[in-house]
């Protein structure tokens, strides 16, 4: 999705990374032309980004709060990767993500897609997702800060597609035998291993070339991808190419 959202925008424009952990992605859109802060509430991942990507020339913040330590109308853009299922007032952030943005800037936001990961009424399993979305609910959410909103789909090529619903489909079933919630006292590192090996693929003769691609909403995707602008023109030229 960085790739995708650099490739339509213009050089120079201000670009805001909400979530933007130990700045991988951040750096793409800073090598792309753009000027980026990235900002994220772990004070260890924002000194990781800074060790890690400083030469990119994107910048990084912590944010202490949830309100988000810029002005309001300073971006052309504010992106939001899987960050809004673990936020505790969604409507809050979308509007914290509206607020800082430039009357003509948009934002952009993924998150998995509910209907792929969750039965009717059941909570997330996953105990850092503290909402998970399906397309409408996430259209009436982006609703409450921007006049214009379009759900598109972030999904991926086969056989990544397979792997991640069966990872997925597996963490779901864990997540049932344990009603308890007692894997939150196992070492993460542990539950990682443990899902790797149950999801994991039969030897390949050769590398799996696994390509993402921005899809109608649809076609059930792995991801929602919302685009919340405040003018018509803002969202015109998605859902962009496929990165």
């Amino acid at each position: 999705m960085y790739q995708v959202t650099a490739d339509q925008l213009q050089q120079r424009a201000t670009v805001l990374d909400v979530g933007c952990g130990e700045g991988y992605g951040t750096a793409i859109l800073a090598r792309s032309g753009l000027a980026v802060t990235g900002v994220d509430v772990e004070r260890s991942v924002i000194e990781a980004a800074v060790r890690s990507y400083a030469e990119s020339g994107a910048e990084f913040r912590q944010m202490t709060s949830e309100e988000i330590p810029f002005d309001a109308g300073n971006f052309d853009c504010v992106t939001a990767f899987h960050v809004i299922e673990h936020v505790e007032d969604p409507i809050l952030f979308v509007r914290e993500l509206a607020r800082v943005l430039k009357p003509e800037g948009r934002a952009i936001v993924t998150t998995p897609n509910r209907e792929l990961r969750l039965a009717p009424g059941e909570r997330p399993w996953n105990q850092y997702h503290l909402t998970e979305f399906d397309a409408t609910t996430m259209e009436e959410v982006m609703a409450n800060a921007f006049r214009h909103v379009q759900m598109r789909g972030v999904d991926v090529s086969e056989p990544g597609r397979s792997v991640e619903l069966r990872r997925v489909d597996t963490l779901r079933r864990m997540a049932r035998l344990d009603p308890l919630g007692l894997r939150r006292f196992v070492p993460q590192a542990v539950v990682q291993r443990v899902t790797s090996a149950l999801t994991r693929l039969p030897v390949q003769d050769r590398p799996i070339d696994v390509k993402f691609e921005i899809v109608d909403i649809s076609r059930q995707p792995i991801d929602l991808l919302a685009i919340g602008s405040n003018t018509v023109d803002a969202n015109a030229s998605w859902p962009g190419r496929p990165g």
